[in-house]
């Protein structure tokens, strides 16, 4: 979030903790709203926002099965290491999917606790495309780190009928190419997305 372009962006952070990620894109004076569900979470983000001699940094306190539509719509969605539970998954893309513009991106940082394929598959359902695995690097010295930051983008709302909804039919993955083509239904259309196999 050092250099990530956020001009003009409304951007959310899902289960911030400590707010480090929304305090550094408040050090950028970025348009950043904080949230999470445990009753601490606030005090802490406040008590690092003045240790930083920041701006304050508006915090809703809400949990994914929530339906909060004062919370309002994002442009871009960040969070890190939030999949600590198999059913995370599905309840943060219901949240991300409540809470994204017509056009979003998301970013999720995630360790590798075995729950991120469940959260992508149901992010696709709901129109969105995972653009691009990148690796974490690891910190000099520590063993390998099996974390990745995982990207997704959406043109449009999956909840516009006018647009239809995007489905993922199949998946399949040809080992000696290296290659994950996946099948999707979109209205009348069906498209066959290929991408490189993350390590």
């Amino acid at each position: 979030m050092e250099t990530f372009d956020i001009k003009g962006k409304r951007i959310l952070e899902v289960g911030c903790g400590v707010g480090l990620t929304s305090l550094m894109l408040n050090s950028r004076i970025a348009d950043i709203t904080a949230t999470d569900h445990h009753p601490e979470a606030e005090a802490y983000l406040q008590l690092n926002v003045d240790l930083n001699e920041g701006r304050t940094i508006p915090f809703v306190r809400t949990g994914w099965e929530q339906k909060d539509a004062s919370l309002g719509e994002y442009d871009l969605i960040v969070g890190s290491d939030v999949l600590y539970q198999p059913n995370h998954a599905l309840l943060l893309s219901s949240f991300v999917n409540r809470h994204a513009k017509e056009k979003c991106e998301v970013i999720i940082v995630d360790p590798g606790r075995g729950n991120a394929a469940k959260f992508s598959n149901a992010m696709l359902a709901s129109g969105f495309m995972q653009s691009k695995l990148d690796a974490v690097a690891s910190v000099q010295g520590s063993s390998s780190y099996k974390g990745r930051i995982r990207r997704f983008e959406r043109w449009f709302s999956s909840r516009d009928s006018s647009h239809g909804q995007i489905v993922l039919l199949e998946r399949c993955v040809s080992k000696s190419k290296g290659t994950i083509f996946s099948l999707f239904r979109h209205r009348y259309l069906r498209l066959l997305i290929s991408c490189a196999c993350p390590n």
